[in-house]
């Protein structure tokens, strides 16, 4: 259900006087409903969460990268710096202000961010089709007036960010003494190079080991035995006039000789419907213990290839009032709530 509401209203008082209405015409209800923005359906979960924290880690990412540009452009400015001095002292005798020295140092940063902007567009429009390939996306290129100031602004971010210190430092040459950057701690004298090296290796030893980590879970999700077998399975959603028509289509689908097995169920395999309606004796009060509901079908057992420790899966040539399959956790929780006369 969609609600349009005015600007001025509060969500939180109108959800909270939605679920109270709820609550007193179906008292017995066990569910509950819940109001969420349209425009945070995408990215949003209700109550936190959601793919906006993969944006976010993936923009973390896309900066720490940046940065470690931004230190290890400015380690090689400083280092050229030394070179450059005499090319300074003669450019301040000749009448060149500090100004202008500052503004030409920081020129030829944002001419190198352009530089490297410009060719990273390039070679992400030669990749893009490489990238869809492989991650199974749809990546598109579309340029405006809009992007284009960003992607201005962003270059002279970058160029005046990584060119500011080395220009400042060349400001500082005078026409005898020599300068240093050095920092007193104790009786030690630290370099600010030596930080700015120290940070770019962090940074990159961070991201490595991140990567690290990420990857052995991801080998763990993608190996782990879920007690299914997921392999050349096709998951197909049924609408009403599907659904009348299955035990057709289900026929039809069995003569294909690539096809095994066909079955169905209520919900997606994933995908469950939540139940608190499972009572037992001596079930307390304070107990809101959630069983989770899968209807399906016959051969369910044999398409995903599940292991029934006792008992027999749903067979149509044996009618039954009820019969109900649990999970092996389902049992132990069992155990020990329900008694052994239950």
């Amino acid at each position: 259900a969609y609600i349009q509401t005015n600007e001025k209203l509060s969500l939180e008082d109108l959800d909270r006087k939605v679920r109270n209405h709820i609550a007193d015409i179906v008292p017995e209800s066990i569910y509950t409903v819940h109001l969420h923005p349209l425009e945070k359906t995408h990215l949003h979960n209700y109550g936190g969460g959601g793919n906006f924290i993969i944006v976010y880690i993936y923009l973390l990412v896309g900066l720490i990268t940046l940065a470690i540009s931004i230190i290890n452009y400015t380690n090689l400015s400083v280092s050229k710096y030394s070179s450059r001095i005499n090319e300074i002292r003669m450019r301040k005798i000749v009448g060149c202000s500090n100004w202008q020295l500052l503004l030409k140092f920081i020129g030829e940063s944002v001419l190198i961010a352009a530089s490297a902007m410009i060719l990273s567009l390039i070679l992400l429009a030669i990749s893009r089709p490489y990238i869809n390939q492989l991650f199974d996306t749809h990546l598109d290129l579309q340029f405006s007036l809009t992007k284009l100031l960003y992607v201005v602004l962003l270059i002279l971010a970058i160029g005046i960010i990584s060119g500011i210190y080395p220009s400042l430092k060349t400001n500082r040459v005078g026409l005898l003494q020599r300068e240093s950057s050095s920092i007193m701690v104790g009786a030690k004298r630290i370099n600010l190079r030596s930080i700015m090296v120290f940070s770019q290796f962090l940074i990159t030893l961070i991201l490595i080991s991140s990567a690290l980590i990420i990857n052995s879970q991801l080998r763990y999700i993608l190996n782990k035995d879920l007690g299914y077998n997921s392999k050349n399975i096709i998951d197909v959603e049924m609408n009403r006039s599907l659904r009348k028509h299955y035990l057709s289509i289900k026929e039809e689908l069995l003569k294909i000789p690539s096809v095994k097995y066909v079955s169905a169920a209520n919900t997606s395999f994933v995908n469950s419907e939540k139940s608190s309606t499972a009572e037992w004796r001596d079930k307390k009060a304070d107990d809101n213990t959630f069983f989770e509901l899968h209807p399906v079908d016959y051969d369910y057992q044999e398409t995903f290839g599940l292991e029934i420790a006792t008992g027999r899966f749903f067979d149509p040539d044996i009618q039954t009032l009820s019969l109900i399959h649990i999970s092996e956790p389902t049992r132990q929780l069992a155990s020990s709530r329900m008694p052994s006369s239950a």
